[in-house]
């Protein structure tokens, strides 16, 4: 996904980017082709009014938490393709918001420090929000950032937890979503979700320590969060 997004990165450094500004005139455009997002634990019940919460497994086989922007690749249906604005009433997921900074490794991997995607058109040395005061330390533009990263961050590690959580348990079983426009039939599918089956079985020694952790309410935003593919076919008819 950030390969579509991030073009150009570079570390942030005071005494090469001392001049940057960031404008606040900056729409979504960089999200247009992002068909989903990683998801933290702190924005669950926020994004369950607004897109499916679902789960799929990374190149590592690794459990993670998406947010599903779009039922077809490069594809995200909640970009205005005309306006390039995010639409109206619905959730933006901190994995798009914290756009245009990342958190990478410096170059011995040893650290972790803030970049930038330098071909964002917010990026400029004239208007907008400085990111370096004329000392080099961070702007209140930087530092909000880089606590942004921060937390988003930490949110996915806490997310790993709770996968692994569901990955022991055993509850994640693959899905997929068909409907029919006119004589076309489409399926979208390769995701995984909790069978409530499986949830409902669970033994009270399995259900509480979900219940203490807060993974619980998690599951629940999850599976309600499954009436959004209606507003995705909507909008993917429209």
């Amino acid at each position: 996904m950030e390969p579509v997004m991030y073009q150009n990165v570079e570390p942030l450094i005071a005494e090469r980017h001392s001049a940057l500004r960031l404008s606040a005139q900056m729409n979504a455009a960089f999200a247009l082709k992002s068909q989903n997002a990683p998801l933290t634990d702190i924005e669950f019940f926020s994004c369950a009014h607004s897109h499916p919460i679902l789960f799929a497994k990374t190149p590592e086989d690794e459990t993670v938490a998406i947010a599903l922007m779009g039922l077809s690749r490069a594809n995200n249906l909640y970009v205005d393709p005309q306006t390039h604005q995010w639409r109206e009433a619905t959730y933006m997921p901190a994995f798009f918001r914290r756009y245009p900074f990342i958190q990478m490794k410096d170059e011995k991997g040893e650290r972790s420090i803030v970049g930038m995607d330098m071909a964002c058109p917010a990026v400029n040395d004239e208007s907008g929000a400085r990111l370096f005061e004329e000392d080099g330390k961070p702007s209140p533009t930087l530092d909000n950032a880089i606590k942004f990263l921060a937390t988003f961050e930490a949110g996915l590690t806490r997310m790993k937890a709770f996968a692994a959580e569901l990955d022991k348990l055993e509850l994640l079983v693959p899905s997929e979503v068909e409907w029919q426009r006119g004589d076309i039939k489409s399926k979208f599918s390769s995701f995984l979700k909790v069978d409530e089956q499986k949830l409902d079985a669970l033994s009270e020694e399995q259900i509480l320590p979900l219940i203490k952790n807060g993974y619980y309410k998690l599951i629940m935003a999850h599976l309600f969060s499954q009436e959004n593919f209606r507003r995705m076919i909507e909008l993917s008819n429209a």
